[in-house]
């Protein structure tokens, strides 16, 4: 047991946890099965009611446009897309509280609610004693919800017999709706014969093992545009009064409850000695058809005081449908969930869907945040179903907790074979942290540009135990030569809780071209550890001539769907040709190019980047020149760049966009801060083509990590290695009109004597501005609107003359007082 807590000790050290390393430790379980399972159960799950319910109260399509309505649906990531709706294989109940109902009631009693619904249609094809597929029915039970029978609308059902409640263990004849609503449509339903009883009314919807919301293969087909089952105002009365009524909470408590109805599958753990990690038992679960099965942990005491929990285990993937028909989608998973209620109420914490072949045979350590082979040598790249929430449990210190292992398995096995997964040497652990330390995690950046107003954004993380409050942090900007040009702090003072990170921002409005570096620093006076205390990063803020165009903040955020999965990246699918854009105006001056492009890349997969025109509907539209292949971008997590050298029209709408050159997704980060823009797309093929991300609920708020460079004007070209030459150019003064002061830039191509000099409406020299030898290069000089002896020039027209004695440019400027 000292030992196991010992190796882990070792591994802290890497393993990415937001806080320091500890000192002393111990350990709360180590089990490796070589004694049994003393306290450990298993169960099947699907018995157990712990497959999601999906039936909730939604914003998603509320009737009349605003409030909630009951939606059978949801927002699902599947292998780079993003769909809303629903998956195959779904049973999905919504019951209502008991009602009693009247023994004699003034005229009829009528159920009838507002529905809308698109699922899979009636299309034939069905197997033996059905005639639809997917089905949505209404029920009722009158002995407290023991037993349900389907309730006839008025008028009927269509179809008399739903494959979606067959397949999933409710036999033939359900009869039910399939297909599409025509809009929002009112059911109802004749409930005089239960007149007199107490009833419970129950919504049912049932989906077959294929056809579905979510693309996974041609075969099995899709439509990305049924969105499931939504109903509101829920309505039980006679002609006199009203015995129910819900409409998802808007006007009153919501009463309906959603619930999972597949029935039990069996359970597959064993104890075994077939494979292991530490010689020679492990826990075993065999893969099966729809099996959904958990291994459950005895109780934990997660120690309080000045104590960190994780946990950690190894584990072995090789369920048969890992990608049994080859087809690149994978579909069997596990899951480790973590509950402080003696299991009546858990909280997933990782999931990690199966390796193919190659890797079916090997033990990985699930530790941290990342995933480690044998040699304790990290995965090169997590796999990209793999999701890791957390391996952390300090958040349930001072309660005895459960964890357990969740297998899960579709309706086949795709041809595919596998022993199912394995889990051995399973650890949790605490150790002691420092009680204060705070520090600065992450430093971005608006766009930088001359001129012009940039944001620069601070995380400020706590790695301690202790929440803060009142952090002091300071910043300060220095130029090339080390002095300081702006300085301050990062009020107000904020509180940070442990473990946690807050934001701050920074406002500064660069007048000269240089490099540049923004440091800064947090202050607690009761801070255990100064190393990560300071934070610098270097920037270029370069000349007029050059523009940097993006809407990101340069801080990567996170986004989640309602099911608590979350990313950071994202990708259009793996696809060759998809991927994500973003568009941009280019202003509106003379001879533009598009010299780079900067990206926020989450993966190192090969790239092509192509530009196109807008069209007349404000989509892409042609594409602008040949696409620009990156084999070997040069990396992830930050901005890298990429020369393109290329013109785009002065004024034009046009767009940026990463696509797919392999069957590797090419990923970029999101950026979730306010201000939002809509300028972010994506290219999928799947759905048709281009779409813009604002259109999809998940990422309305999401604009893209993808910036772009533009240089403008005949004065400056730029060469293979991205360096700017000048050429003789006089681009006028900014701001013009002016008063009183303005800024004149230009450009010479050689070390030469400069002359820039400003005339009157009457020809007459006022102010000689410039009168120097200066190298080749872009320059600019500040105009104080006053002539050589000093005195205040009057409002009117100026012409600012530039010559180096072999080029001479004229310039108009507007002086308005």
């Amino acid at each position: 047991m000292r030992n196991a807590f010992l190796s882990v000790v070792v591994l802290i050290s890497f393993a990415g946890f937001c806080y320091g390393i500890p000192t002393v430790g111990d350990t709360l379980l180590f089990e490796d099965f070589e004694s049994g399972s003393p306290g450990w159960t298993h169960i099947d799950e699907t018995y157990a009611g712990t497959i999601p319910v999906y039936w909730h109260a939604s914003t998603f399509m509320p009737y009349g446009g605003t409030g909630n309505s009951w939606w059978c649906g949801d927002s699902i990531y599947y292998n780079g897309h993003l769909y809303v709706g629903y998956d195959n294989e779904w049973l999905q109940f919504l019951t209502s509280p008991d009602i009693t109902l009247p023994p004699s009631p003034a005229g009829n009693i009528i159920l009838t609610f507002k529905s809308k619904y698109k699922i899979e249609p009636p299309t034939g094809g069905y197997p033996e004693g059905y005639d639809g597929w997917d089905g949505i029915n209404v029920r009722i039970s009158t002995d407290g919800g023991e037993t349900f029978t389907e309730i006839t609308p008025i008028g009927g059902y269509p179809q008399s017999s739903m494959y979606g409640f067959g397949y999933n263990g409710e036999g033939p004849g359900h009869p039910g709706w399939g297909g599409a609503s025509a809009g929002w449509v009112t059911p109802q339903f004749n409930l005089n014969a239960y007149a007199g009883q107490t009833v419970r009314i129950r919504f049912a919807f049932g989906s077959d093992p294929g056809f579905c919301t979510i693309f996974r293969s041609e075969e099995e087909g899709n439509d990305s545009t049924m969105f499931g089952w939504v109903v509101d105002n829920i309505t039980v009365k006679d002609d006199a009064d009203t015995f129910f009524f819900d409409d998802a909470g808007d006007t009153r408590p919501a009463s309906m409850v959603g619930s999972n109805g597949l029935v039990a599958h069996g359970d597959n753990w064993t104890l075994s000695t077939a494979s292991y990690h530490s010689p020679t038992h492990s826990f075993n679960c065999a893969p099966d058809t729809l099996l959904l099965a958990s291994l459950i942990s005895p109780l934990i005491h997660i120690p309080g005081g000045d104590t960190l929990t994780f946990y950690s285990f190894w584990y072995r993937p090789d369920l048969r449908d890992a990608d049994g028909n080859g087809d690149n989608y994978l579909e069997d998973f596990f899951s480790v969930w973590v509950s402080s209620d003696s299991g009546r109420t858990w909280t997933r914490l990782l999931y990690d869907y199966m390796r193919d072949s190659s890797m079916a045979n090997n033990w990985y350590l699930v530790m941290g945040d990342s995933i480690y082979n044998e040699d304790l040598t990290p995965l090169a790249e997590i796999p990209r179903w793999s999701f890791i929430s957390t391996t952390e449990l300090t958040s349930y210190a001072g309660q005895e907790i459960q964890l357990k292992w969740l297998v899960q398995c579709d309706d086949n096995d795709d041809g595919g074979v596998g022993t199912g997964l394995w889990v051995d040497d399973i650890l949790v652990y605490y150790i002691i942290a420092k009680h204060n330390d705070v520090g600065v995690k992450e430093i971005g950046t608006t766009p930088i540009n001359l001129n012009q107003n940039v944001m620069f954004t601070v995380m400020l993380a706590n790695y301690g135990i202790d929440n803060q409050s009142d952090v002091q942090s300071l910043f300060r900007i220095y130029d090339s030569g080390g002095n300081v040009v702006y300085s301050g702090a990062l009020t107000p003072w904020p509180a940070i809780d442990a473990g946690r990170s807050v934001a701050r921002t920074v406002t500064w409005r660069p007048t000269r071209a240089d490099n540049y570096i923004f440091r800064c620093w947090t202050n607690l006076s009761t801070d255990e550890d100064r190393s990560n205390d300071t934070l610098e990063i270097a920037f270029r803020v370069y000349e007029s001539t050059v523009m940097e165009l993006g809407f990101d903040d340069g801080i990567r955020d996170t986004v989640c769907d309602t099911t608590g999965n979350c990313w950071s990246y994202l990708g259009a699918s793996s696809e060759i040709g998809d991927g994500l854009g973003v568009q941009f105006t280019a202003p509106s001056v003379d001879s533009l190019t598009l010299w780079k492009v900067r990206a926020y890349l989450g993966s190192t997969a090969p790239f092509d980047i192509q530009i196109f025109s807008a069209s007349a509907s404000g989509t892409p539209g042609t594409a602008m020149g040949e696409p620009i292949y990156v084999a070997n971008p040069t990396q992830t997590g930050s901005y890298s760049e990429y020369l393109v050298n290329r013109p785009i029209p002065s004024g034009a709408r046009f767009f940026v966009f990463l696509l797919n050159s392999t069957t590797n997704m090419v990923t970029l980060g999101m950026d979730r801060t306010l201000p939002h823009d809509t300028t972010s797309w994506a290219y999928v093929t799947s759905l048709g083509g281009f779409l813009r991300l604002a259109s999809v609920p998940t990422y309305a708020d999401v604009d893209l990590m993808l910036r772009i460079y533009l240089y403008r004007g005949l004065g400056i070209s730029v060469d293979e290695n991205g360096k700017i030459i000048p050429k003789f150019e006089l681009f006028g003064n900014y701001p013009n009109p002016f008063n009183p002061r303005t800024t004149i830039s230009f450009s010479i191509p050689a070390n030469s004597n400069v002359r820039l000099e400003i005339y009157n409406m009457l020809g007459q020299k006022v102010r000689t501005v410039l009168n120097e030898t200066k190298d080749a290069g872009v320059y600019a000089v500040s105009f104080d609107g006053r002539d050589d002896q000093g005195k205040a020039l009057s409002s009117g027209v100026y012409f600012c003359r530039l010559t180096d004695g072999k080029h001479t440019a004229i310039k108009e400027m507007l002086l308005i007082k």
